[in-house]
């Protein structure tokens, strides 16, 4: 299946580009520890508050400390700094136009699931542990979850470990008025073994259950 992909809600010449295995990989893999603000992040002041973009909405997390990134297509992330040199936290919502060569929500999984495998293992510093794909038509009928869990041996610094543990919990869903455009919604942590906050993982689970779609207009 050839299935055309690229980031933004428009394609402008070199923004067209593969569908990543994950997404976080575009904003976190730049930015360590917890000394200063990752570049082009601003304080979240909507704390709590649902936040709405073209075609979809997702509810802000609570709290204080947050830090947000958008772009003109609707493409936004959020980061909390915390202090440990290597335990970062994500949540992203990219919108994506696509190609829609399938004909079933079975189909519109696969073919997404094969885009992002061809790029598992960029610079083959990850080793894939969790890669699960499940329909999530609770959601919207062209909608599914996947957790991707992997290690990650590309980091600077780790603090004495082998490696960190990446991992990635997300939807991925068709818009029911637009059937060429498809959002990767996700939460990431990225951390030593052992170093994983439960309080995080809830945030991120929330973050996920808030995602709706919106009108385009």
């Amino acid at each position: 299946m050839n299935m055309k992909i690229w980031y933004g809600l428009q394609t402008k010449g070199k923004e067209r580009c593969r569908l990543l295995l994950i997404v976080i990989l575009v904003f976190g893999f730049g930015w360590q520890g917890c000394a200063t603000t990752p570049p082009g992040y601003q304080p979240l002041a909507a704390e709590g508050m649902r936040l709405k973009y073209p075609g979809y909405s997702v509810v802000a997390p609570p709290g204080e400390g947050w830090l947000i990134k958008e772009n003109d297509y609707g493409l936004v992330a959020i980061t909390k700094k915390i202090k440990s040199n290597t335990h970062t936290f994500f949540m992203n919502v990219t919108p994506v136009r696509v190609t829609p060569n399938w004909n079933s929500p079975e189909d519109f999984m696969t073919a997404i699931k094969r885009e992002k495998d061809l790029n598992v293992n960029p610079k083959k510093r990850l080793k894939l542990l969790v890669n699960d794909y499940r329909l999530k038509q609770d959601v919207g009928e062209y909608c599914f979850e996947f957790h991707q869990k992997a290690e990650d041996y590309g980091v600077s610094r780790t603090d004495g470990a082998p490696f960190l543990i990446l991992s990635v919990k997300g939807l991925g869903c068709n818009h029911p008025q637009e059937r060429e455009l498809y959002f990767d919604v996700s939460y990431s942590e990225r951390n030593k073994p052992g170093e994983a906050d439960p309080e995080l993982e809830k945030i991120g689970a929330s973050f996920l259950k808030s995602f709706r779609f919106e009108n385009l207009s």
